[in-house]
């Protein structure tokens, strides 16, 4: 049956693949055969090949680190100091994204012994004397983190000290974080394992495991598949005795690692076992005398034991009792929210100032000005945009040499929502028409405006005698108080959208909210919305999806009737109808104001006074 050829050729693709033999040549009867092209002078290799080429250590001068976590090694020229760098990421190290603490993705601290670990072994040492963490380095989303580990000079003794930094990759001139300090020295003992030799040990009482990984997620820490590797656990009086095992989806890199920190990191989940009287989190804080002789381990045999208030001693060993590595003393410390913001670094946020502008660029610029009509309601701003954008189409189409000057008052302010919405479409032209148009936001007569344009500035502002242009500028959170009441209810339109979805996790996982409200037009009806739904309800928000479109201010408004305590409302509808300035028509301008501007007016005045008012626009503008 040749009706739906694709499927047929693909079913016969599939047995082919499985070992059965198919008579292709009965199926093409009639086809008409043709020589493939030699492609005879095409010399590039479809396979990629590795190259020593300008991007590796060694032609950058540096000697490679050979470690998943690290890239490169530098020893100074005028001491004994070396340095090794590497970047990390959730996006390069996937696994990664499986240890969050209090909804933020942390390096684990087993991931900060590893790296000592191998610092130790690049200079022939084979202890972690010491490590202490001062502070955790946070991953955000797919953004990569610089690393630094500088290891000291030898003392008397032999001692060398470590320390490992972190800075963002785009972070500029931003300072760089401490994380830890150690110091790296060489084991008195060998490591011996004795007790893993009889599996389990006698004597012992087998512990429940269920509902483990649930119960440690009540309490902050949500450990993904990578991480959740401890299979089982037996106690004998103060000691734990547990099995742990790497994951398929990790188990591969294993050999890379002397120790793989999500190994590591599950070993010593049985210390979680045994529920802490005050629920607090604790994470690891301080290493003492870590000792790791194996390498490459998949699963391992662990024994852990009192050392001290908050301290333990942990000993693992392989499948067959061999020593794998040892830990002296462990000590963990509780951790909160408020630390782990803190230690996050400044957000890639950028804000825009506005500041004076350069010198005059040319006298002789031609231009013509066009006074846009200030406004403050939909209507207005419709009016606006779609004059003005019958003048650019005009002015495209003449392909005059002169520059056209927008002029507005009060945009910059906010207090023409008209003018605002003309600069966000200006912007947009500027971009496709570079030196073809000027926005310039005044009070001042027209003499004043010769001046502004002469800058050759694309945007400015002129007021009280004075001309700025506008920059970015970094700026950072403060984190002071909370943005909204987390009993209150926050609406959030477009909810079922990528950006809202995002949004909605974050003020759950960021910012308690603990009731929301989701509207779209299809509602419950969108797809994802179910899962959803029971992703935010398992993270222990109350959360209805419901269909409504906030453009309507009649459903709106029976919406909002029956929202209890609303505090915060996120406006991120939108829709996309997108096209080049050239070809923009007023029916695709209308289509997409529509649930900005109209939505947007409706809530203001519907919606009264709230912790939380936020409106989502296009990039563009």
């Amino acid at each position: 049956d040749h009706d739906e050829p694709l499927a047929v050729v693909e079913a016969l693709a599939r047995l082919h693949t499985l070992g059965v033999s198919v008579d292709w040549a009965t199926y093409f009867t009639g086809a008409t055969r043709v020589d493939l092209p030699t492609y005879a002078f095409q010399h590039q290799r479809y396979w990629l090949t590795t190259s020593d080429g300008a991007g590796s250590a060694a032609a950058l001068g540096l000697d490679p680190a050979e470690h998943p976590l690290l890239g490169a090694a530098l020893g100074l020229a005028d001491s004994e100091r070396v340095v090794l760098t590497g970047t990390l990421s959730t996006k390069d190290h996937g696994w990664l994204v499986d240890h969050a603490v209090l909804g933020t993705t942390l390096l684990p601290g087993a991931a900060f012994v590893e790296l000592a670990r191998r610092a130790a072994e690049h200079v022939e040492l084979d202890q972690v004397d010491e490590l202490t963490l001062h502070a955790p380095l946070v991953l955000t989303g797919d953004a990569a983190v610089r690393v630094q580990l500088e290891i000291g000079e030898p003392d008397d003794s032999g001692l060398r000290p470590l320390r490992v930094h972190s800075r963002r990759e785009s972070g500029g001139d931003e300072p760089w974080t401490h994380h830890a300090s150690g110091l790296l020295g060489t084991s008195a003992e060998p490591t011996t394992a004795d007790w893993a030799a009889s599996w389990p040990p006698a004597d012992t009482e087998p512990v429940a495991l269920d509902g483990f990984y649930d119960r440690i997620g009540d309490l902050g820490v949500d450990y993904g598949p990578a991480f959740q590797g401890l299979r089982a656990v037996w106690r004998r009086g103060d000691e734990l005795f547990a099995e742990v095992a790497l994951p398929e989806e990790v188990r591969a890199d294993a050999g890379r690692y002397g120790l793989h920190p999500a190994l590591l990191d599950a070993a010593l989940h049985a210390m979680f076992v045994p529920e802490r009287p005050d629920r607090q989190l604790v994470l690891p804080f301080s290493w003492n005398g870590v000792h790791v002789p194996g390498s490459g381990s998949t699963a391992l045999r662990v024994r852990i034991t009192p050392a001290g208030q908050d301290a333990f001693a942990v000993e693992l060993a392989d499948a067959t009792g061999a020593p794998v590595a040892s830990v002296a003393s462990l000590v963990a410390r509780p951790v909160t929210r408020e630390q782990l913001e803190v230690t996050a670094g400044p957000e890639s946020l950028y804000r825009v100032d506005w500041v004076p502008a350069p010198a005059s660029a040319s006298e002789s610029l031609q231009w013509t000005e066009l006074r846009v009509d200030p406004g403050t309601d939909p209507g207005a701003v419709r009016a606006a945009t779609q004059n003005v954008l019958a003048a650019l189409h005009e002015w495209l189409a003449d392909d005059r040499p002169e520059r056209l000057v927008v002029v507005t008052r009060g945009a910059v302010s906010g207090a023409d929502l008209a003018g605002a919405a003309v600069w966000g479409l200006v912007r947009s032209a500027q971009t496709e028409h570079p030196d073809r148009f000027v926005l310039i936001d005044t009070d001042e007569p027209d003499p004043a405006l010769h001046a502004a344009v002469a800058t050759g500035e694309p945007q400015l502002a002129l007021h009280d005698g004075a001309i700025t242009v506008p920059r970015l500028t970094k700026t950072t959170t403060s984190g002071e108080g909370r943005l909204f009441d987390p009993d209150g209810t926050v609406l959030i339109t477009g909810g079922t959208g990528t950006l809202s979805t995002a949004l909605a996790r974050h003020l759950v996982t960021n910012h308690d909210a603990r009731h929301l409200v989701l509207t779209s037009r299809r509602g419950p009806a969108a797809p994802g919305a179910e899962t959803l739904h029971d992703e935010l309800t398992t993270l222990g928000a109350h959360v209805d999806i419901v269909a409504c479109d906030a453009t309507d201010r009649d459903a709106l408004t029976d919406l909002l009737t029956g929202i209890p305590r609303l505090t915060g409302v996120i406006h991120a509808a939108g829709v996309l109808d997108d096209s080049t300035i050239d070809t923009l028509t007023p029916e695709q301008l209308d289509t997409v104001l529509r649930p900005k501007v109209d939505a947007a007016w409706n809530l203001h005045e519907l919606t009264g006074d709230l912790d939380l008012f936020v409106l989502f626009s296009s990039v563009a503008s």
